[in-house]
């Protein structure tokens, strides 16, 4: 068999993209070569073209970033953020649920469909005790600050696991003003999900009206394929909106509106499939019988794991496009950008001021007195750039890449 290189020329593109098999396959003269030479480059070229897909780029960004470490942490600050979440919001909200219970229930049912478990008689917390805390007085306003102030944490380590994906630096943004901003959305996500519970039991009406009206009963299989796709229906669309506003308002990330969207669907559609299983996941978890005793908080810690790591993919596959778009460096805001300047100022600034040590001290004496006042300008310029950057101080940062 003829090569390349026997016949004088350098190896194509082709052969270069050929693995050491294929290569051997197709270097060699005898007669199982030969025969097996098709299969073997077919099979190559299918797990370029594989290896070369959009997803498998998504999975090799979301890994080289220590996606599963970052999902890690994110689920042990969502253990403890949801139960504070749960207190609060039925705190604040409770007055208006007590008096509303069909917007109760499917406010309870909206929760459990985001994490499976959570609240009924055999969840982590009892529907019962959730209208019964008193907040008028002093030991109940201390506690809810507490607990917001738990419940806001989680964003935060949700914020910069989103930019460490990215490959961007930490938020620049003041402390007081992440924490106001951290609130103000914590308090969107709630009010979200309440008018979610009031949608749904408003659409419920309608669903079980049109049904009276066409003389199909309320316990027929088609009303309750209908309203379980109506359940569906919201809780994807709860879940896109979140996933949107996780990505671009509280990562602080100003993502083109069409891939923003994309990967939130993407996310919204992982969690949604993961729904279908949370009764495996869950389940699967509190079998062990050395967590018989905290059974229920396991399988939350297990199921805020998996959501966590697709949270976090939808976010790599948005930057696996933006990078295929060219569009890495839109990503950054302009108080990332100063921080890029400051850092980069910095490293010129401490260049210079060595390089003007070394002219100071190979510098003859009628020249010192020029050398060391050019020094000093140096260390005062470098001093400057340290202040810069310490004011700018956003940790270390990276390109956008696959």
């Amino acid at each position: 068999m003829t090569t390349s290189s026997q016949t004088g020329r350098g190896p194509s593109t082709a052969e270069q993209e050929l693995s050491p098999l294929e290569r051997t396959v197709v270097e060699s003269d005898s007669a199982i070569s030969n025969r097996i030479q098709s299969p073997v480059l077919r099979a190559g070229a299918i797990g370029r073209a594989a290896a070369a897909s959009k997803p498998a780029r998504v999975a090799r960004h979301y890994l080289s970033g220590e996606g599963n470490l970052l999902a890690a942490g994110m689920s042990f600050q969502s253990v403890f953020a949801v139960f504070a979440a749960v207190f609060v919001g039925f705190s604040i909200f409770g007055l208006f649920l007590s008096r509303n219970s069909d917007v109760f229930d499917s406010l309870v049912d909206i929760v459990n469909s985001a994490v499976p478990g959570l609240l009924g008689d055999e969840g982590a917390i009892k529907t019962d005790s959730l209208l019964q805390q008193n907040m008028i007085s002093w030991t109940g306003i201390i506690a809810l600050a507490g607990l917001l102030w738990t419940a806001i944490g989680w964003m935060y380590s949700t914020r910069q696991a989103i930019r460490t994906v990215f490959r961007l630096p930490r938020d620049n943004r003041p402390f007081v003003r992440q924490k106001v901003a951290d609130l103000l959305l914590a308090a969107g996500f709630g009010g979200v999900m309440l008018v979610s519970a009031v949608v749904s039991v408003v659409s419920t009406q309608i669903w079980e009206w049109l049904l009276g009206t066409t003389g199909v009963g309320t316990t027929s299989v088609w009303a309750t394929i209908g309203s379980r796709a109506l359940a569906v229906v919201i809780s994807a669309a709860l879940n896109f909106v979140v996933l949107s506003t996780m990505y671009r308002v509280l990562a602080h990330i100003p993502i083109p509106k069409r891939l923003l969207f994309e990967g939130a669907a993407v996310a919204s559609a992982g969690i949604a499939i993961l729904g279908l299983f949370a009764g495996i996941i869950i389940s699967g978890a509190s079998k062990n019988p050395l967590l018989a005793t905290f059974a229920v908080f396991a399988g939350l810690l297990v199921w805020f794991n998996m959501v966590s790591r697709v949270i976090l993919l939808g976010a790599s596959w948005i930057a696996v496009s933006v990078a295929d778009r060219g569009l890495a460096d839109r990503m950054l805001s302009d108080e990332d950008r100063r921080a890029e300047l400051a850092r980069a100022t910095l490293v010129v600034a401490r260049e210079r001021l060595r390089e003007a040590e070394e002219n100071e001290a190979g510098t003859r004496f009628w020249g010192r007195r020029r050398a060391r006042r050019l020094t000093e300008t140096r260390r005062d310029e470098l001093a400057a750039a340290e202040r810069e950057a310490e004011a700018n101080s956003t940790g270390p940062s990276a390109s956008l890449g696959t």
